[in-house]
């Protein structure tokens, strides 16, 4: 899809400086029907870097990561990815092509083979990596065999790369949520990406599987592979986060690093509202006598919204 006649994207300049981008939006965004879920949208995320997409429920995160990933494709702009060959318009590839470029995702939902091992759930991820077809396989090539021991070796590294090496030979299904959850990653990573998306990789993790996922992102990036996630636990963004792109009601309203995304008013009242946020910035009266400091009612919203209050 072609941008708007006229069109000139409103890119965040000072995020080029530094890193190269490996990935870029140009005015994406996505109909349905008359309702505009992504409204033209502006972006990028740059290479070695951990980048999160955030916002209330409904704001369009999801489609914005389908379009990226080729499940459906824009109504408006593009997608441009920059693997090592060279800047390629995804919006005009299909999913399978997409993966094969380097780019691998996680869904909201766990989409596990819940009878089979963690081990052959992971090899089906070198599926954009294998060299023998079908003919190989019903003849029993010595390739053939050859290419599905180094396989199967590759895919136990994804596991203990995760954590779940000794879990290997135990079905998806028997295992905790929290580890369904790596098994997706694991097997994400099993097709050699360079950019990673996670559509809320911390989704019903109690916090000390959450703390074993931050230090999990982080080596994946500091593995080479960029990272680009969803997620709604705010102190997990701010914590590991080094850019935040911010949607509400499908249009982007801020993008920074997260000191600059959680000052930003805007953001301020797409999570606590226009009349929460006015009243939470409201100054206090006067006390009579001087006073230890306190918390004011935005700091207190914003610990929760953030989540950088005691968990509960």
């Amino acid at each position: 899809m072609k941008p708007a006649p006229g069109y000139v994207p409103k890119l965040n300049f000072e995020s080029l400086k530094g890193p190269n981008p490996i990935l870029r939006l140009e005015g994406v965004a996505r109909n349905f029907g008359g309702v505009a879920a992504v409204k033209p949208t502006d972006g990028v995320v740059l290479e070695g870097q951990i980048t999160a997409l955030i916002g209330p429920n409904g704001a369009g995160k999801t489609t914005l990561f389908n379009m990226i990933s080729g499940l459906i494709p824009p109504s408006l702009g593009r997608v441009i990815y920059y693997p090592k060959s060279g800047p390629v318009c995804l919006s005009d590839l299909r999913t399978h092509e997409i993966c094969g470029l380097g780019l691998a995702r996680t869904f909201q939902n766990i989409r596990l083979f819940s009878d089979l091992p963690a081990l052959d759930n992971v090899k089906v991820g070198f599926h954009a990596r294998t060299s023998q077809g079908l003919w190989g396989a019903l003849l029993g090539r010595r390739a053939n065999r050859r290419e599905e021991e180094e396989i199967e070796a590759a895919a136990f590294r994804c596991l203990e790369f995760v954590g779940l090496g000794a879990r290997a030979h135990e079905t998806a299904g028997s295992l905790s949520y929290g580890e369904q959850r790596l098994l997706e990653i694991a097997r994400a990573m099993a097709s050699g990406p360079r950019l990673l998306l996670l559509d809320e990789p911390a989704a019903g993790m109690n916090p000390r599987e959450q703390v074993v996922l931050v230090a999990l992102i982080r080596r994946i990036r500091d593995s080479g592979v960029s990272v680009f996630l969803i997620e709604h636990h705010m102190r997990l963004v701010m914590e590991i986060s080094e850019h935040i792109l911010v949607l509400d009601h499908g249009e982007k309203i801020a993008e920074g690093a997260p000191a600059e995304v959680r000052a930003n008013p805007r953001v301020i009242e797409a999570y606590l509202g226009g009349e929460s946020a006015a009243a939470a910035e409201a100054p206090a009266a006067p006390a009579a006598g001087p006073a230890p400091p306190q918390q004011t009612a935005l700091e207190r919203d914003l610990d929760a919204a953030f989540g950088d209050g005691e968990d509960a």
